[in-house]
């Protein structure tokens, strides 16, 4: 809400929502992983010049709970959501979902399907996908092509947007210690675990089984920030992290060797940073109700 004299640049802005945000109020440039979403969003903010509401494709995280091996894999649920749809166009539209698999074997239910909403109008559809993976990766999109006839001051035309259908985890970060499981990401993998506690304005993680592995570092992610370690790991929380009802971004594992192998064990996804580790965990604070 400042006036910069410089140029403000935004660094990997993936998320749907932030895509929104920051094109209908927007930096200078920003560089992204995701080069159609990021498109799609700047044709719809071209089209929507007056429109200020949420992205129009709200898929709710989906919570992968404590390691359950299945036959599906740890990284994996029975979820039943809602999908939220809105029409930001001053006019009717026709939409289409349909789901792309990116990485391991999921059943689905209510997808594909089809609607109509008139301008401004909402409506949500229920969706059940179960399945999963041994690890984390790409997750699950869903896409929605909306279409609209000609009318007056407008062609025909259709839009395509996508929301990752992403599978998380969540902690609440407390002064005493929890004890953190890994992902077990194969059916033979033996159990490892981790502690994670607060103390004061940061969050602290030490390595409590590493199941056999030696020459170890412990990871931890916070935000956008990837902090290493030996046995154990830290991180400063950001200043305004008890107010932050929405969760931090986060995500805890260890490196080690295993017969001169290298090998990870994690939380939930994040980790290892880069593309294809699929969504970090959340953690909230104790506070939050």
């Amino acid at each position: 809400e400042e006036e910069w004299p410089c140029e403000r640049w935004g660094w990997s802005i993936d998320d749907p929502e932030e895509l929104l945000r920051l094109t209908r109020h927007p930096l200078f440039g920003f560089n992204t992983n995701e080069p159609r979403r990021a498109l799609a969003v700047r044709a719809l903010v071209a089209l929507t010049p007056g429109d200020e509401g949420a992205y129009p494709v709200q898929v709710p995280p989906l919570m992968v709970e404590q390691p359950v091996v299945q036959s599906h894999g740890g990284w994996s649920g029975d979820w039943s959501f809602e999908v939220r749809l809105r029409n930001p166009f001053g006019f009717a539209t026709e939409i289409a979902l349909a789901l792309a698999v990116r990485g391991g074997a999921f059943e689905v239910e209510g997808l594909p399907a089809q609607t109509e909403l008139g301008a401004g109008e909402e409506v949500s559809l229920p969706v059940r996908l179960r399945g999963g993976s041994w690890s984390p990766g790409e997750d699950p999109l869903l896409y929605a092509r909306f279409v609209w006839g000609r009318g007056p001051g407008r062609e025909r035309g259709e839009l395509i947007l996508d929301a990752p259908m992403n599978r998380t985890r969540a902690m609440t970060l407390r002064k005493d210690a929890l004890r953190v499981p890994m992902l077990q990401e194969s059916p033979h993998q033996p159990q490892a675990s981790m502690a994670v506690w607060r103390r004061g304005g940061e969050v602290l993680a030490r390595i409590e089984d590493a199941a056999g592995l030696e020459d170890l570092r412990a990871v931890l992610r916070l935000g956008a920030e990837v902090g290493y370690g030996g046995r154990a790991v830290r991180a400063a929380l950001p200043a305004d992290f008890d107010a932050r009802r929405e969760g931090l971004p986060f995500s805890v594992g260890f490196i080690g060797y295993e017969q001169g192998e290298r090998c990870w064990r994690r939380w939930s996804g994040g980790l290892p940073p880069g593309l294809g580790a699929g969504a970090p965990g959340l953690l909230y604070p104790s506070s939050r109700g």
